[in-house]
């Protein structure tokens, strides 16, 4: 697979939201996008499962640090 610039932009753009859903104001101005909307059609549908998979993850840490009383 040839990796070119546009290409890479999004994939970038993929791995940020992994780590920050929900974030697509820094991913807006990183691409130079002049609307959120924009940016919010590409990647609205990708960043809801990795927000759910991120509350999932710092709800069952808190969960499972939880003391019996």
């Amino acid at each position: 697979m040839q990796v070119h610039p546009h290409l890479f932009r999004h994939f970038s753009a993929k791995l940020y939201l992994e780590e920050r859903p929900g974030d697509f104001e820094t991913v807006r101005r990183l691409l130079k996008h002049k609307w959120l909307q924009t940016t919010m059609d590409f990647y609205a549908s990708l960043s809801n499962q990795w927000g759910r998979d991120h509350f999932d993850e710092v709800f069952l840490s808190k969960w499972k640090g939880k003391k019996d009383d």
